[in-house]
């Protein structure tokens, strides 16, 4: 289990951890001795625990269940995606678990998100008349508010037209 890219763990009905890899503690920077009977709830962040309590114990009742959540971890915050499923050993019932932290993407997300705002806000703020188009197939995919009152449509006409139909034929590069 130490080898298993992420973490690895195991929790009984409790929600404490019964068996883990490396790279689970090293996550939550405990060490072997530390990690028997400490609840794997405690490192979840608290806007996100009751669901993924709730996701405990769904996963003790349908068997299976995968989650997202923040993780308070050594370095800081992280983010893991998380897939559980019951199991049933010769001391219990318990859960097996594995996570693979997703903060990277996370952020790259949250990063792209807010260039999209800051794009949008130019181009819904700017006084110049700005469409884009399809290159393949020379149709409007978007429009601004200034091309609309340029022109005299609404976005949703003026996105049902192509380059050609608001394009004088002599500035045509094509």
């Amino acid at each position: 289990i130490n080898s298993l890219p992420g973490i690895f763990f195991v929790l009984d009905r409790e929600g404490n951890f019964v068996r883990w890899s490396a790279n689970t503690a090293n996550l939550l920077g405990l060490a072997p001795e530390q990690m028997t009977g400490t609840n794997g709830l405690s490192f979840i962040h608290e806007a996100d625990r009751g669901p993924v309590a709730q996701k405990v114990r769904e996963a003790f009742e349908t068997g299976i269940v995968s989650t997202e959540a923040r993780v308070v971890a050594q370095r800081g915050l992280r983010y893991y995606t998380f897939t559980a499923s019951r199991i049933e050993t010769r001391s219990g019932t318990h859960i097996l678990g594995i996570g693979i932290d997703i903060t990277d993407r996370k952020q790259a997300a949250d990063r792209l998100q807010e260039s999209e705002k800051r794009l949008r806000a130019i181009f819904d703020g700017t006084l110049d008349g700005i469409a884009l188009a399809d290159v393949a197939s020379k149709r409007i995919a978007s429009v601004n508010s200034a091309m609309c009152r340029m022109l005299g449509y609404s976005a949703q006409e003026l996105e049902q037209l192509g380059v050609a139909d608001i394009h004088p034929q002599q500035d045509w590069p094509y």
